[in-house]
């Protein structure tokens, strides 16, 4: 919680911080820029505030109660961009009992894969699906757009991070993707 707060909530109050003394010094007419980047800077740091409260609050403590917070960014997300979704859970999962720490780090990975999706897939669909087999908890994330050749690629901070996190939960992500046949991120951990 510590360096979530210190890297998510340090860096964007810093931001704001030079943000607001920059605009206190301008002009009117280029000081409009500088507060509307506050506000994007500000919203974004209530967003991630907002994340990391319902990540350590017990009553979350539920695969059920994940899948609540993962609809609603997915609505947020994919309906303004007319982007077609689906999740696919075995309902057994629902009272799965999941930390504070695993379930933070699930939805801040999906939340990257969903934005992934949105921002440079041009799908038009994405398939969320979660199970279990042989107590290894999978959650895939597939979209139907462009691809990529992995190949051609560079790894952003986005991917650094959801490995990371991957890691933090001892288990693995995969990407696959194809150009022209949309791409798969595929998380799993173990939950026995």
């Amino acid at each position: 919680i510590a360096r979530d707060l210190h890297d998510d909530m340090g860096s964007t109050l810093s931001s704001i911080n030079i943000l607001s003394q920059v605009g206190l010094h301008k002009t009117n007419d280029q000081s409009h820029e500088y507060f509307k980047r506050i506000g994007d800077q500000s919203a974004k740091m209530m967003e991630n505030m907002a994340d990391i409260v319902w990540s350590i609050n017990p009553i979350n403590d539920s695969l059920e109660q994940v899948l609540v917070k993962m609809k609603e960014f997915v609505a947020e997300i994919l309906e303004p961009k007319s982007i077609a979704y689906r999740f696919e859970v075995e309902t057994t999962l629902y009272t799965l009992k999941l930390g504070a720490a695993s379930r933070k780090n699930i939805f801040l990975i999906f939340k990257e894969a969903i934005n992934n999706a949105a921002k440079y897939s041009e799908c038009t669909e994405v398939v969320i699906r979660i199970s279990a087999i042989n107590e290894m908890l999978t959650l895939e994330v597939n979209d139907n757009g462009k691809g990529f050749d992995a190949n051609r690629v560079k790894c952003g901070n986005g991917l650094r991070n959801m490995t990371q996190r991957a890691n933090e939960l001892h288990g693995e992500l995969n990407r696959a993707s194809e150009e022209g046949r949309g791409t798969q991120i595929r998380l799993e951990i173990l939950i026995a």
